[in-house]
Parts: C-alpha cells; structure tokens; sequence
C-alpha cells in the first residue's frame, strides 16, 4: 500500500549498479549474471513532509538484500531486511551538531561533512554501530554560516541531510 500523494522513493541496485527506480518490483535475468554471489538491494525512502511530530528531522528507509548466488545448479536466494533512520538537529545549528542513527542491525556507519559545493570537509563517524540509537556531537564551531551536507553511507547505501550552519 503506497501513501496518498506517492511520497516512497524506491531505488534497485544489483552488485552496485542501479537498474531500476520506482517501480515495486524488478525481474533479475540470471542468463548475464556470472557464476557466484551477486547483491540484490532495494531501499524505500519515505520523503514525506507530512507527519505528526514537531521538527522532525530524520530520514527513514528500509532496506532488503538478496545474496543471488548463481552456479551450475541453478539459483539460490537469500534475503535480510534492515530499517533505519537517520537524523541532524539542531537545524539551523550553531557551534554542535548532532547526529544520529538509529540501525535495526550492527552495520558499517561513515558519516561525512560535505560543503554545498560537494568538497568534503571531515568524517564524522567511521566504524561499525551497533543496533538501536547511535548518537554523535559534532564541533561545526570553524564553519562559515551557510548550507552544509551530511552524508550517510550505512552498509554502502548513501543517504544525505541538509542543514544550516548559523
């Protein structure tokens, strides 16, 4: 069931290539596929402006892999789920900002600093999270007032927030 207006971004990536986008389903032709693993991803972003909290902030999306692991045989599939949501605050920010993520699973977490011209400016967070709410302070203080860029790669899917530095 997809909300009313559409508000769902849905994105398919096979072994790191996106071949589709908003559509709810995608058909894999194992013909092409070399014999081993490959990575089936689809991630669900909920862009929508309309919920019933004050300054909500987050990113939420989930996410199902499938290991396809082709060989001589056949094909054999494997799925995982994982649900995530991702958030800065205060925006606009002074001299602190947080960062925060919550995992429904341990994943790999890099969070990056990018200015509005797309220049990296420091990591934030580089290393393994466990599941649950995961909170980070950043020190923006040396930063000029202007529009700034967190990017979130969370088991190599990439997620971005804006915010304002004041």
């Amino acid at each position: 069931m997809k909300p009313v207006p559409n508000t769902l971004n849905i994105k398919w990536i096979l072994d790191g290539n996106e071949i589709a986008s908003d559509v709810d389903s995608v058909l894999v032709d194992q013909d092409p596929l070399a014999i081993g693993n490959h990575t089936l991803t689809v991630t669900v972003t909920d862009t929508t402006s309309l919920l019933r909290v004050d300054n909500h902030a987050a990113i939420h999306f989930s996410t199902v892999t499938w290991t396809i692991n082709k060989s001589d045989n056949g094909v054999a599939l494997t799925a995982a789920d994982n649900k995530i949501s991702c958030s800065v605050y205060p925006n606009p920010a002074g001299n602190i900002l947080n960062v925060r993520v919550d995992l429904e699973k341990r994943d790999d977490v890099d969070i990056e600093l990018i200015s509005a011209d797309g220049k990296p400016i420091r990591q934030i967070v580089h290393k393994a999270l466990n599941k649950g709410i995961n909170e980070s302070k950043a020190d923006i203080s040396s930063l000029t007032a202007g529009t700034y860029v967190v990017v979130f790669n969370i088991g190599g899917m990439m997620h971005s927030k804006i915010f304002i530095k004041e």
